[in-house]
Formats: C-alpha cells, structure tokens, sequence
C-alpha cells in the first residue's frame, strides 16, 4: 500500500535508527551516480554512534587478510555473500570502488584497502591530526586519486590510489557527511552539519563554502552523470537541489512527515530517486521536470544505505534487523515495491553497499569491521 503526493521544486527557501552518525557514500564516479557519499555517506541522525569518537584509522598496522566462512548460499548476484576479513575490527562505515572493480576502499574508525576486486584487505594509515571517524569516501572513476570526508570539518585526500593520505583544509568546523564529485575528480562537492555545502573547482586542493538555503544537517549527495544535477537530503526530509552544477542550491521540504531521510540512490538517467528512510521506508520520486511524485512503500527496518543497477530494477539494502539482532541485507527487483532478505547473519548493523553499476558484484561494510562480498557465486 503506497501513500502519493505531488512535490513542488519551487519552494523557498541521516538516519537508521543505529548507534552513529554519518553521511553518504557517496560513490558512491560510480558506473551510476557519483555520490556517497559510500552514501555513500552512510547513517544520518544527529543521535548516532558515528557522531561518537573513536580510536584513530592510523593506529592498526597494515595487515593482509583471508576471506572466512560464507554467509548465504546461492547463485543470483546478491545472493551468494562471502565474509572478507578486513583486518580490522573498528567501524566501517562507508565504501566505494573503482570503476572496474578491481580497487575497493572503506572508510570509517579505519582505512582499508583492497586491490584484488575485495578478496583481501590491507589497513592503511591516516594523518594522526585526522578527525578519528571519516563517513564518506569518493575517487576518481580509476580510483588514482581519493577523497574522505569525516567529523569537525575532515577533508583527507589521497593521490596514490589510498596508499597515502593527506590533510586538506575545509575551512569550516561543522561534520561532513558525504563527499562527491566528477568522475575525473575536477569538481568536487561535500556536504554536513548546519546546513554546510562546500564545494572545490580545483580537485580537492581549496574549498569554498556555498548557500544552502537552510540550517538543517544534510546528510548525502547525489550527482546526475552530465554534472548538471545535484541532490541533497537532510534531516526532517530537507531537499536541496541544484540544477546549474552547484552554482545555485534551492531547499525545500519534500514531504510533511516523520520519516527521517537515512541514503539516496538514483539512476544513471537521473529519472528515478530512492529515499531509504529511517522506520524502514522507501521514498520514490519520479522527475517530472517541475514536479516530483513520491510514493512510500514498505521496505526493510532500520535501514543505512540503498544502492541499484544504474537501471534501478535491482536494488539492495543494509541494515540491521531488530528481531534477529543482526546486520542484514535485503534485495528489491521490482524497483522497490518488495524487498526479499538475502543475508541476516552479520554480527552488527551493516553501514554502508558498493557494487558495478548491473549489481553483479557487491560489496558490503559494517559496524564492527564486517565486509561482505557478493559475486553472483561465481
């Protein structure tokens, strides 16, 4: 049963319900949508474990890292999942890949790197002057160059595919939680607390801050493939959008009511936008040049993050399951409508998904340094 509604872009002017705070994957040059935030940011309520402190990324050696049991058999993309050992056991909370796959990165209380498609993973180290917990992580479609966005303003940027990483300066205080970009990396956009958009025309190396239009923290970013497009959900269902490239940003309310906005994920045409709410909802919204149609349809509890086939027929869902007490992952083929359990074995809430833009393969991070591979049981 679905609710619709008529959404105005002319108006003036992230958060599953787990212990943490933090942004979007963004990510997700993706085949699809750049974003991420993970979102890739990844949770976004203000209340939320990620908001917490931790130890820093920096503190655990690099370490290789052998795959361990798996989680759930099966032979469909997203069914099969196979537990990686991350060499980690601090939150990881958001993830991204390059465009071929073969170089994943997550982000989170740690820095992991995998260079063979996810099958091991190595920590790598982070400046000790860095804010302890990064939410958001994005690079360029080859993923040479990278980008990690965290608490009190952390901007980190690594120009040797993540085997190093640098401070830049934000110039602002306020969380960031979700970081993304063009695919060569030229353009670059974050977002977080207050309402904070900045944004960075020389790869990274300034950033300038831009008029949000509004005080409400803004939790993940999305941007359309031709750069013209970009979305920003916030608290208490904020919609901030700009349709000239992050010259000029609009905010308005999408919708009066108590969902509360937790990942984006769209189609690469830009056509179609999900909304993965708190208590378990999933927000639709069609473009329909000056208006959009929302539908809320039932979904998974206590969702993190959302991710598609650049077609949005597939789509998957981590989470937590609150009668099991365990990480879980849903799967949606028809668009959203219906969701189907794939995997509710993980020992913690899974934060944040990554795959190929036709969802053959799959990656998976979590609470408790959990990494889950999918590869269509090939």
């Amino acid at each position: 049963m679905s609710k619709r509604c008529e959404l105005s872009t002319t108006g003036v002017s992230r958060t599953g319900f787990s212990p943490r705070k933090t942004a979007v994957w963004a990510g997700r040059g993706a085949p699809v949508l750049a974003v991420l935030a993970a979102a890739v940011c990844a949770s976004f309520y203000t209340h939320s474990c990620r908001a917490q402190t931790g130890s820093s990324p920096q503190a655990a050696a690099p370490q290789a890292a052998q795959p361990t049991a798996q989680v759930s058999p099966g032979a469909d993309p997203g069914t099969n999942w196979i537990t990686r050992n991350s060499g980690t056991s601090q939150p990881l909370l958001a993830i991204f890949g390059s465009s071929d796959g073969k170089h994943v990165w997550a982000v989170g209380n740690a820095v992991v790197e995998s260079d063979d498609g996810g099958a091991t993973w190595v920590v790598r180290q982070i400046p000790s002057t860095a804010y302890s917990r990064l939410t958001s992580i994005f690079g360029t479609g080859d993923g040479k160059r990278l980008w990690a966005v965290g608490g009190a303003g952390t901007i980190l940027e690594s120009d040797d595919g993540g085997a190093t990483w640098a401070m830049r300066t934000s110039g602002v205080e306020n969380d960031l939680n979700s970081i993304t970009g063009t695919s060569d990396g030229g353009h670059l956009w974050a977002v977080g607390g207050k309402g904070t958009i900045l944004e960075s025309d020389d790869g990274g190396a300034t950033w300038n801050p831009r008029t949000s239009g509004t005080k409400e923290d803004l939790q993940s970013i999305l941007l359309s493939s031709d750069g013209k497009h970009l979305w920003i959900v916030g608290l208490d269902t904020m919609f901030v959008l700009s349709d000239d490239g992050g010259a000029t940003w609009t905010a308005t309310y999408v919708i009066s009511t108590t969902s509360v906005p937790n990942a984006m994920f769209a189609t690469s045409d830009a056509q179609h936008i999900w909304i993965l709410c708190r208590e378990g909802r999933t927000l639709k919204m069609d473009w329909g040049g000056t208006t959009w149609t929302a539908h809320f349809i039932d979904g998974p509890a206590y969702p993190e993050w959302i991710y598609g086939t650049s077609d949005g027929k597939r789509l998957w869902a981590v989470g937590y399951n609150p009668t099991s007490r365990k990480g879980t992952i849903l799967e949606s083929d028809d668009g959203g409508s219906n969701w189907i359990p794939r995997s509710d074995s993980a020992p913690d809430w899974l934060m944040s998904i990554f795959g190929s833009s036709d969802g053959k393969h799959l990656w998976v991070v979590g609470n408790s340094g959990e990494i889950l591979e999918s590869d269509g049981g090939k």
